[in-house]
């Protein structure tokens, strides 16, 4: 069962960050360089591009019979076995900043990109993340399009 999330944020990066490419580009236009170089800054660019706000556009988390999948495009992609889960709930946390990245020294991790729509999924132990450089969290913030339903079917599961 998939769960999407919000997307509006990647959809905007992306058009920003092509914006940006172009008027480097544009500029480096002025001046004479090498065609061999500016092609592979193009090249280098351009996929920087479409790993970090493309990718996540076609991507959704996901409640499997082994655990919840958390995926976001092609940089962050995790099982949680629910043997491990403690629990799923809606929270109001009102967050400090957004993406993906470890909060201090709380053991949470925020997976968000705005402060609605957001779940927890709290663990029995610390995990730790290879795709954050090995930092370890408890609890992990996460959020939805539709997060009644992602808690109503993760609690369901749970229960099993």
């Amino acid at each position: 069962m998939d769960f999407p999330y919000p997307r509006l944020h990647f959809g905007i990066r992306f058009l920003v960050l092509t914006g940006l490419l172009a008027s480097i580009l544009y500029l480096m236009t002025i001046n004479d360089i090498n065609s061999a170089w500016l092609a592979g800054f193009i090249a280098v660019c351009f996929l920087a591009i479409v790993l970090v706000s493309a990718t996540p556009l076609f991507t959704s988390h996901c409640i499997t019979d082994d655990g919840i999948r958390l995926r976001q495009g092609l940089l962050f992609n995790t099982l949680l076995p629910f043997g491990e889960i403690k629990s799923v709930e809606s929270t109001e946390t009102k967050l400090w900043a957004f993406g993906l990245f470890p909060a201090g020294d709380m053991g949470r991790i925020v997976f968000a990109n705005s402060n609605r729509n957001l779940v927890s999924i709290k663990l029995k132990a610390r995990r730790r993340f290879p795709m954050l450089l090995l930092r370890s969290g408890k609890e992990i913030i996460i959020d939805l399009n539709n997060p009644s339903e992602f808690v109503k079917a993760a609690n369901d599961k749970l229960q099993r």
